[in-house]
C-alpha cells in the first residue's frame, strides 16, 4: 500500500486498522516529511506475551519461558515457509498495539509487561518470517498496550512504514 503522510494523515489498512495523526507525525519525523510512503499493516491474532530473558544452560543451549516459547511457535505457524514476500531493508518505522485479553476480574487499569519485552516477539518474528531482512533496520518504534474491548480478542496490530525509493537515489 502507498500513502502520503501529512500532519493530519490517517492510514487505514486491512481490518480497519488505522494509523492516527500522532503516529503519522512520528513516522514523518523519523523517516522524513512528505514523499511517498509504503505501509504494511498486519494483525497477529495471538494474545501478546512478554519476551522472557533467555536462560543459558550448562550444555550451552538457550531457552525462554514456556509462555514465550508457545507464543513464538504460534507466530511461526502464521507464516509458513515462503508464504511472505520480503519488503527488504529499512529504514522502517514500526507501530505496535498489544491488545490483551482482559481477565474476568482485575483491578489493573492496563496489562502488565514492559513494552520493550512485548515488542521483541513481533519484531523478531517478522524477521524470522522473512517480512523484514533485519530488525536492526527499525529506526523508529512506537508501541502501546491495552485491554480488549467488548467482542474483541487478544492480538497485536503491527504497521510497518518505509520510504519509497526515488529513481535517482
Amino acid at each position: 500500500m502507498t500513502s502520503k503522510l501529512t500532519k493530519k494523515a490517517t492510514l487505514t489498512g486491512e481490518g480497519g486498522m488505522q494509523l492516527p495523526s500522532p503516529f503519522a507525525q512520528f513516522a514523518a519525523a523519523v523517516l522524513g516529511p512528505g514523499g511517498e510512503w509504503k505501509h504494511a499493516p498486519l494483525r497477529i491474532k495471538i494474545n501478546p506475551v512478554s519476551a522472557s530473558r533467555p536462560r543459558v544452560f550448562r550444555n550451552g543451549g538457550v531457552g525462554y519461558s514456556k509462555s514465550y516459547t508457545r507464543w513464538r511457535k504460534e507466530f511461526a505457524k502464521l507464516f509458513p515457509d515462503s508464504s511472505v514476500e520480503s519488503i527488504g531493508r529499512g529504514p522502517f518505522v514500526v507501530v505496535l498495539e498489544h491488545v490483551f485479553q482482559k481477565p474476568k476480574s482485575t483491578k489493573m487499569a492496563f496489562p502488565r509487561g514492559d513494552l520493550d519485552n512485548l515488542d521483541k516477539g513481533p519484531l523478531d518474528g517478522l524477521q524470522k518470517a522473512g517480512l523484514i531482512k533485519d530488525d536492526n533496520d527499525v529506526t523508529g518504534l512506537m508501541s502501546t498496550k491495552r485491554w480488549t474491548r467488548e467482542g474483541e480478542e487478544g492480538h497485536t496490530d503491527v504497521i510497518i512504514l518505509w520510504a519509497e525509493k526515488l529513481e535517482n537515489e
